[in-house]
């Protein structure tokens, strides 16, 4: 499914400066390469780059029903930090509702003692 080249691109640009921002900036030939695409309003140019940095793809069917795989970025984990990813949703249903997710916060601790595990 490509999407419009012109809303793509707007999200792209917001995509770049969330990643610059928290020090994850992606690579600068892709940079440019996304620069390019987005001037000339490319969506299947930008999706084909940004697959390649996507660690998770969320699917919703015709039936609302939702789907998770592993995309082709590799995953890295930063002990004690945080580690910002691309997650890429594909939405083939007509649900337009905001999509969230829940995540549990690793209990953060100075020192190790059995209440931490």
């Amino acid at each position: 499914m490509v999407v419009e080249g012109q809303p793509l691109a707007a999200n792209v640009n917001r995509l770049l400066e969330s990643l610059t921002m928290l020090g994850a900036r992606l690579p600068k030939e892709t940079v440019d390469r996304l620069a390019q695409a987005g001037k000339q309003r490319d969506g299947a140019a930008l999706q084909k780059l940004l697959d390649a940095h996507v660690l998770f793809v969320v699917s919703l069917n015709p039936e609302s029903r939702v789907k998770v795989d592993r995309g082709p970025a590799p995953a890295v984990l930063q002990q004690a930090g945080y580690t910002p990813v691309i997650v890429k949703i594909v939405n083939q249903s007509t649900v337009t509702k905001r999509l969230g997710s829940a995540a549990r916060s690793p209990v953060r601790s100075t020192r190790a003692s059995p209440n931490c595990l």
